[in-house]
């Protein structure tokens, strides 16, 4: 996993040759025409100058460094939300809502397994992944994909970084070991599950306990595509003291939507109103 990552901007490096290049530069025009060369009189004036200008160069450099992460981390969102959009991963609806298993109704409703169909949407959601554990710094020895639909995703992620995969049953075979793990997982080790969706975060949370109880192992992360942000969820990641890590959120996706026309900004109230009481949406809508 670690030489994957191995490849960096050598800042150090790019910011000295263009410190000496500048300094010298401003140096041949202070100095007289006649002594442009660098003589012994000049050198200690031009090595103060390079210092100087190091400072300020290494200081630019690490706010502009700073701002393009920034940026980047706000583009990688919005731009996982766009996907989502537009491969009718994420449908928007509310005359009809939609109904979910639990009976009840709300004005989303999320399919990522659609996006495995498409290749540069399925690329750039692994690259996603790869940037979140980076950053995050990571550590972990298996990749877990929750059955079924974080499993291609976890699939991805471990092809890439060479690590291991196993996949965890929602409920334990009703034959043979009667086991929820999939695949052959050492004691002791440190896995992180990947998840497509979040909502309540039931369904993760039971799958990091799996890890735990029947694998003996370490579980103390959760990756995944997309998160709704639910309270119920917030509260359930963090009571178990596991750490969630989504590529994009329901705030994000919304505010994407209205700037693709997706949704109106009445809408998109309406989809907030859903996200702070879910289960009292519908009759608050008269649905």
């Amino acid at each position: 996993m670690d030489s994957y990552f191995s490849d960096t901007l050598d800042l150090p490096s790019v910011q000295i040759f263009a410190s000496v290049r500048f300094a010298l530069f401003c140096f041949a025009k202070t100095v007289p025409v006649q002594t442009s060369r660098l003589s012994s009189k000049y050198l200690p004036q031009a090595f103060v100058l390079c210092y100087f200008v190091l400072i300020f160069n290494r200081i630019k450099a690490t706010l502009c460094y700073n701002s393009v992460t920034l940026t980047i981390k706000i583009m990688a969102s919005t731009e996982i939300a766009k996907i989502l959009l537009e491969n009718k991963a994420v449908k928007l609806s509310f005359n009809p809502p939609f109904t979910y298993t639990s009976g009840m109704k709300g004005p989303i409703y999320t399919d990522n397994r659609v996006l495995v169909s498409f290749v540069g949407a399925r690329d750039t959601i692994v690259d996603g992944f790869l940037a979140a554990i980076k950053e995050n710094n990571l550590e972990f020895d298996y990749v877990a994909g929750t059955a079924t639909a974080g499993i291609p995703w976890a699939a991805f992620v471990a092809q890439k970084l060479g690590v291991p995969m196993i996949y965890i049953r929602p409920e334990p075979k009703g034959h043979g070991t009667g086991k929820q793990i999939e695949g052959f997982l050492e004691a002791g080790k440190r896995v992180l599950v990947v998840e497509d969706l979040v909502t309540t975060g039931g369904s993760s949370l039971k799958s990091v306990n799996v890890v735990k109880n029947e694998g003996k192992c370490i579980c103390d992360s959760v990756l995944a595509i997309f998160t709704y942000g639910l309270g119920k969820s917030v509260k359930a990641f963090s009571e178990a003291g596991i750490k969630l890590f989504a590529l994009t959120d329901l705030d994000e996706l919304l505010k994407a939507a209205v700037a693709s026309s997706f949704i109106s900004a009445d809408d998109e109230a309406k989809i907030l109103e859903y996200k702070a009481d879910p289960e009292n949406w519908a009759s608050k809508m008269g649905l």
